[in-house]
């Protein structure tokens, strides 16, 4: 087949019209070129040419037309040869019955429907074993053909400024979108029941879309971080509604710590988020189990970012003195105990029954569960929460073990954790761990109070007294060096010399100078005076010849005419 032009249309009737005027014409031209061959070749006019080129261009353009229409009708027969050669039986032997199906399909798209239906039946018979066969290259390679008739446009390659515009706005409306993904998020977290699953699912979209947009969720946190704080100093100032946060808050909390690096020396999000957090534990009244579990969670969410937060100490020695059944001797050893007074609690956490063995916690069920609930005044509760305050407090003993203050932190919690070790009614488990952890900070306090030094007063190097040179001296010689410092002299001397030679250096140069502004001098001198000569005879010859001029006189010793 050959490739179509885009200058040759179809072949219509008006083409074969012209085709055979033109071949008439061609057969009259030939026998008068036969006549005309005997004369003289004669110039053409230019429009004989343009006529002759007319006529060419049309014969042209008519051959084409007529190639193409064959080219066409070639196809057509080729077409209804292919088909009835698929058709037949010794080819249909000769091929394979997956390859045999793929041509059936193609050639049937292009018969009518009456025939397709006697074929139906052996088309039939075959279908299990064309699925059974695994397609290969040549099935693929008819579907593609069957499918793709034609080239496909490409796209057009984009300019910087382009992708840059499509960039921009992309990140538009992932910023729109990301701002009601957040909200989707806050709304489902406060929502009873809680569905954790799809409060999960969405988690992961957030982390990525905030990576593409840094600085908008950044600010996204911020004003909802604002809010919150602002929620916080309203509820602080009355009694009767909870202050600590609430299950949205804690979610918004814990997403933030996620997405954003909690060990950064100083960030924009998570800095204030963990400021907010021990404000919470440092401020919130314990009343309620659910408060405890509340400060649990937060202290563990602090303990993540592996900054120093007292406040979290300080809730966890609160907690430790509410599992002991009497009130907590003060203890002039740390300087941090005026705080816990102001915070004297009940003994939420003392166990009044045995119990055997520590169940885990779901903090998620607890804190979405009412204050009154009878979970958090059972002991099965408040043993879970001592094991989970013990294994925070691990945590912070290894994070904080290498700090100078580590004795005045941690020095009044290994007394509170031997108390509450004391009370038989705890299982053996948590007991030896309450006694483990209580050994580890004696041992570390015990190693850093060995390292200190106390303080001394600074040893300084005594200072020797000042050698002066005698005042006074026998056999007195002026200009001769007295001092017993041999280097020092030695040093006095070569500066000496040196300043001397430096000033007879000057005195050579400042005589070069002199003589080389005599020697200049008299050049000039000279040369002013031979100027002055040659200006003097110019002159007087000058006014030779004007006197020479006005007398009358040709030259010099001659009278004047008359």
């Amino acid at each position: 087949m050959l490739p179509e032009d885009d200058d040759g249309a179809e072949p219509t009737e008006r083409d074969s019209h012209v085709l055979k005027q033109l071949d008439s014409r061609s057969i009259l031209n030939s026998a008068e070129t036969d006549v005309t061959e005997g004369e003289e070749n004669k110039p053409k006019s230019k429009k004989e040419v343009m006529e002759e080129i007319i006529f060419k261009s049309k014969l042209f353009k008519a051959q084409k037309a007529k190639d193409k229409e064959e080219n066409e009708q070639l196809m057509e027969e080729l077409d209804k040869n292919f088909t009835s050669l698929v058709q037949s039986e010794a080819l249909l032997s000769l091929t394979e019955p997956s390859k045999m199906n793929a041509l059936k399909a193609l050639v049937n798209k292009n018969i009518p429907k009456g025939n397709s239906a006697s074929n139906e039946s052996s088309s039939t018979q075959k279908v299990e074993t064309f699925m059974q066969d695994k397609p290969d290259s040549y099935d693929k390679l008819v579907k593609e053909m069957s499918l793709d008739m034609r080239a496909r446009p490409s796209d057009r390659t984009k300019t910087p400024e382009e992708i840059a515009q499509e960039e921009r706005e992309r990140l538009e409306q992932l910023e729109v979108f990301y701002g009601v993904l957040m909200q989707y998020f806050a709304v489902l977290t406060n929502a009873k029941p809680l569905n954790f699953e799809l409060v999960n699912m969405l988690v992961k979209p957030l982390t990525e879309m905030s990576m593409e947009i840094p600085y908008f969720a950044a600010i996204c946190a911020r004003q909802r971080i604002l809010r919150t704080r602002t929620q916080f100093c309203e509820a602080i100032k009355s009694s009767e509604v909870s202050s600590w946060p609430s299950l949205k808050t804690l979610f918004l909390l814990r997403l933030w710590s996620m997405i954003f690096p909690c060990s950064d020396f100083r960030h924009p999000v998570m800095t204030p988020v963990i400021l907010l957090m021990c404000e919470y534990l440092m401020r919130c009244p314990i009343l309620s189990g659910r408060d405890i579990a509340v400060g649990s969670f937060l202290c563990s969410m602090v303990l993540l970012s592996r900054k120093f937060c007292p406040e979290a100490l300080m809730f966890l020695q609160s907690l430790l003195s509410s599992a002991v059944d009497r009130k907590v001797e003060s203890n002039n050893a740390s300087q941090f105990y005026h705080l816990m007074e102001v915070r004297a609690l009940r003994p939420l956490l003392c166990v009044s029954r045995v119990v055997n063995e520590i169940i885990p916690l779901n903090f998620l069920k607890l804190m979405d569960m009412p204050e009154d609930t009878s979970i958090f005044s059972s002991d099965d509760f408040r043993v879970s929460i001592l094991a989970n305050v013990v294994e925070t407090l691990r945590g912070f003993v290894n994070i904080y073990g290498e700090l100078n203050s580590f004795p005045e932190l941690f020095s009044p919690i290994p007394g509170l954790l031997l108390e509450v070790a004391e009370n038989e009614k705890l299982p053996d488990e948590l007991q030896n761990k309450l006694k483990d952890i209580a050994e580890i900070i004696k041992k570390k306090t015990h190693e850093h109070q060995f390292l200190r030094k106390p303080l001394q007063m600074r040893k300084q190097k005594p200072v020797p007294i000042k050698l002066v040179n005698p005042k006074f001296e026998e056999n007195f010689v002026k200009g001769r060096d007295y001092d017993p410092d041999k280097e020092r002299a030695e040093m006095r001397k070569l500066k000496k010399l040196i300043k001397r030679e430096a000033k007879g250096a000057v005195r050579e140069l400042r005589k070069d100078n002199y003589f080389l502004f005599e020697v200049k001098e008299k050049d000039r001198e000279l040369l002013e005076q031979e100027k002055a000569e040659k200006y003097g005879k110019a002159r007087a010859f000058l006014q030779e010849q004007e006197h020479a001029f006005k007398s009358g006189q040709l030259g010099k010793g001659r009278k004047r005419r008359r």
